[in-house]
């Protein structure tokens, strides 16, 4: 791209200029259309998991004898609470979240590649690196999966009442 201002015709450097924005905008068009298209793709996958294992665990709810539901634990404010937050706990694993996982993993994989091609020398610096960043997002996902928990007893306790 920076090729085009060692051109001196002025004609032909605008000309290549317009080209290059023109595919910078086609670029970030098709971007847009694939990202959204990506979203919509796994919420629609997710929501239809979730309300599939959300009717299997009401089925099997439905199933139960007479005896499951006199414990304490098993009241219908704590079996509702779990049909309304279990589910989605596994939408959320495998709908957009997926998509993102899928996304990063490529994203990395194909900078990987492309900084081999270019400068190997940085490129194993950078991952020399890669397994702090990792241990960073595994902490962050502990941390945010027993804010979770907490959230998941309070609301069981609250349908309780």
């Amino acid at each position: 791209m920076t090729v085009v201002f060692q051109s001196c015709d002025k004609d032909a450097r605008n000309q290549k200029i317009i080209l290059y924005a023109l595919l910078h905008i086609g670029l970030g068009i098709v971007g847009l259309i694939s990202q959204t298209l990506q979203s919509c793709m796994f919420a629609y996958s997710g929501e239809t998991l979730t309300k599939r294992l959300r009717s299997e665990a009401f089925r099997a709810i439905l199933r139960q004898e007479i005896n499951y539901f006199d414990q304490a634990r098993h009241n219908t404010g704590v079996l509702c609470t779990r049909l309304a937050t279990e589910a989605s706990a596994v939408q959320g694993a495998s709908g957009i979240r997926f998509g993102f996982f899928c996304q990063n993993f490529v994203s990395i994989g194909m900078g990987i590649i492309i900084g081999f091609v270019f400068s190997w020398q940085l490129t194993l610096l950078t991952i020399a690196f890669l397994p702090l960043m990792i241990f960073g997002a595994y902490l962050q996902i502990r941390v945010t999966a027993a804010f979770e928990s907490k959230d998941k007893e309070f609301i069981e306790d609250a349908g309780k009442v």
